[in-house]
């Protein structure tokens, strides 16, 4: 059930709640399990294609054999306790496992990775952004790295910077008709319509992406990029009737979180003026 809190008097009586962790917490859920699968398959496929990365990481794999069996098993002991670590929201004890793990053996990138990763978690946006650059440096085509830089620069309101990383992000995926991506579409939209407020020569690439899909296609892009729309021009009541459109077109509200999650995170609407009451299989 949807609830449009700051709304229209009409939908009052619709209002389900959700706690805002619970929010946050469902819309990651959705959001790796939908996103990672086509992203890793992408990050496979382009690193097959490409010959000098395949041996830096053949190089890698080697370098971790030539150590001892102690030193391995240590190793992947550390990996693991600071995956479970970071997991469960101990972001500090993933940090200490993580530099004690590169003692060991530095050419891990996952772990320079969830380093990236706790550092954002605890606020560290700069800090994020240099660990997910060390990776990327060592694999430009790291794709959960770039999907960080896009979000993280997303969130902090670099749009410029988080424009490029999606155009990078788009230039790595061969056939767009088979394997489009409509939510980070629709942020490259925001981030097209944030930046031509003051640079018109955002306005021709913002008007193509604003067709980018429509009513027919299997996603919600075309409600709410019309929501957008409104929103950006302070209707916020045209705003929420798209969004209840797309949620009864789609009844998915784990799926309906994440679209709302980027008009939220750019300060378009507010986290508690779109709550959900969820079906109990999507608990």
């Amino acid at each position: 059930m949807l609830c449009l809190a700051g709304g229209f008097n009409s939908l009052d009586k619709t209002i389900g709640k959700l706690t805002i962790s619970a929010y946050v917490r469902n819309i990651m859920k959705h959001y790796i399990k939908v996103s990672l699968i086509a992203l890793l398959t992408l990050s496979s496929v382009v690193k097959a294609q490409d010959p000098a990365l395949k041996k830096k990481m053949d190089d890698f794999a080697k370098e971790f054999d030539a150590l001892k069996k102690d030193q391995r098993i240590n190793f992947l002991n550390l990996k693991q306790k600071a995956s479970e670590a970071s997991r469960d929201g101990k972001f500090f004890t993933s940090m200490v496992a993580i530099d004690d793990a590169r003692l060991i053996f530095k050419g891990d990138m996952d772990l320079t990775w969830l380093y990236g990763i706790c550092l954002a978690q605890i606020q560290d946006v700069d800090g994020a952004i240099e660990y997910y650059e060390k990776v990327l440096k060592v694999n430009p085509i790291h794709i959960p790295s770039l999907m960080n830089m896009v979000e993280i620069n997303f969130f902090a309101g670099r749009y410029e910077k988080a424009l490029k990383h999606i155009e990078h992000m788009n230039n790595l995926l061969d056939n767009r008709a088979n394997a489009t991506l409509p939510l980070l579409d629709f942020k490259y939209l925001i981030c097209l319509t944030k930046l031509a407020k003051t640079d018109p020569k955002y306005n021709e690439r913002l008007k193509k992406m604003q067709s980018r899909y429509d009513y027919m296609s299997d996603n919600p892009y075309y409600y709410y990029a019309n929501a957008l729309k409104a929103f950006d021009v302070n209707d916020k009541q045209e705003g929420l009737i798209w969004i209840l459109k797309a949620y009864l077109i789609f009844n998915s509200p784990t799926m309906i979180e994440t679209w709302n999650k980027a008009l939220v995170d750019t300060g378009y609407i507010g986290a508690h003026e779109i709550l959900f009451k969820r079906k109990a299989h999507e608990e």
